[in-house]
């Protein structure tokens, strides 16, 4: 017997749906409003951008992708024909697919932060190298003549913060 909640499981990505333990993709042409079946997928993700595939050939640079940093990167069809469509998704779906000995996607992350991380994030300084923001550090001036090479210059953030 199905799950009830799994036809129900609500997903973060536009244009997909679970139903018997798959992810479908769908959408329609925005011009002629014919549905177009993406396909089923193992993953949310496959099928996201899979739908992002479609959706960026109808609509351009207009559309609300699930991965608009990969919006460059996704297959265009040949053609409007369903069979190119599904074709250029499948392709699309390879492109998440998990390297090779490991399970995680090649997609990057994305962390929600709180106001208040992102915040302290801004505060804090560049400081790859153990240099605070009140401490100084020692010049090597390329002009001697301006500068004594001991000089103790103040320490700016990359940033302007």
């Amino acid at each position: 017997m199905a799950d009830i909640n799994a036809a129900t499981t609500p997903s973060v990505y536009r244009g997909i749906r679970m139903r018997d333990g798959k992810w479908m993709s769908e959408t329609r042409d925005p011009f002629t409003n014919t549905r177009y079946w993406l396909g089923t997928y193992t993953t949310p993700e496959k099928a996201a951008i899979a739908y992002d595939a479609a959706v960026h050939y109808f609509n351009g640079h207009n559309s609300h992708l699930n991965f608009p940093h990969m919006a460059t990167a996704l297959p265009r069809p040949a053609t409007s024909s369903k069979e190119d469509v599904r074709e250029a998704c499948k392709k699309a779906s390879l492109l998440i697919e998990p390297s090779v000995g490991t399970r995680s996607s090649s997609l990057p992350t994305h962390i929600q932060l709180l106001p208040t991380q992102i915040q302290a994030i801004r505060d804090s300084p560049l400081d790859c190298y153990g240099i605070s923001s009140n401490q100084t550090y020692l010049s090597n001036a390329a002009n001697l003549d301006d500068m004594n090479e001991f000089d103790e210059v103040p320490y700016d953030p990359v940033w302007g913060l």
